[in-house]
């Protein structure tokens, strides 16, 4: 892929993010009601850490930042909680553009960067 083919799909990208905001807390936590384990652990810290790596897909510094946080509050599971959240029931997952549905796999691979323990 080429550095201008990589720039466009990344706008393409911010632009739908910021054209599709993550949903509030209350509107995550009722689309999450029929996932019990997703819906226990999802608190406001959980929702803050998932809405600021959602609010900056191509940052690679913000989403190790955030899931540091992740990790040093309850470890690897909850790396494993977010990922599953934010690839699967942000707006991310709901979009065509395969540079958006594929942002999961992208968030799976700067998680490397948060511990050795994570595998892409």
């Amino acid at each position: 892929m080429s550095d201008q083919e990589i720039e466009e799909e990344e706008k393409r990208l911010n632009d739908f993010v910021k054209s599709h905001p993550y949903p509030s807390f209350d509107e995550m936590t009722k689309n999450l009601e029929n996932k019990p384990q997703l819906w226990s652990e999802y608190s406001i810290f959980m929702h803050n850490c998932c809405k600021t790596i959602y609010e900056n897909p191509t940052d690679e510094d913000v989403i190790v930042k955030e899931g540091k946080k992740l990790y040093n509050f309850r470890g690897i599971f909850f790396l494993q909680i977010c990922n599953i959240i934010v690839k699967h029931y942000s707006p991310y997952a709901k979009s065509s553009d395969s540079a958006v549905n594929s942002q999961g796999r992208m968030i799976e691979f700067h998680f490397m960067n948060v511990t050795p323990e994570w595998q892409a």
